[in-house]
């Protein structure tokens, strides 16, 4: 059986924010900037606990999946099966002086994942 809503915590949550506007708006009309900055920053605070607190509600099982599936590489790299993508470079010409006057002024730089370097 399902328990009804608490419309009292609701409520009181909804009179605390308001009374919490209501309070910035007059330290913003009062030009009291110190406290105006620290309840903007305490608000963002509070908004970005609730957005994370969802989104770990919605996401928490796939983020706890990848975690433990740290050991693919290692199986990859025991059957000797490398992805592709890791196995790609990408050769990148980096001039040697400021001035480009000749293609023979460049050294050729090798841009690889950074799984493959170790």
């Amino acid at each position: 059986m399902e328990l009804p809503w608490d419309l009292g915590l609701f409520s009181g949550l909804v009179q605390s924010a308001l009374s919490f506007c209501s309070e910035f708006a007059r330290d913003w009309g009062a030009n009291d900037m110190r406290v105006t900055v620290f309840k903007i920053l305490l608000g963002w605070l509070l908004c970005s606990l609730v957005a994370i607190h969802l989104a770990w509600k919605f996401y928490g099982a796939t983020v706890n999946d990848m975690y433990y599936r740290q050991d693919i590489f290692n199986i990859l790299l025991q059957q000797g099966m490398v992805p592709t993508c890791f196995k790609q470079t990408s050769i990148i010409p980096v001039p040697k002086k400021s001035a480009v006057t000749c293609l023979n002024n460049h050294q050729p730089l090798a841009l690889t994942s950074t799984v493959m370097v170790f």
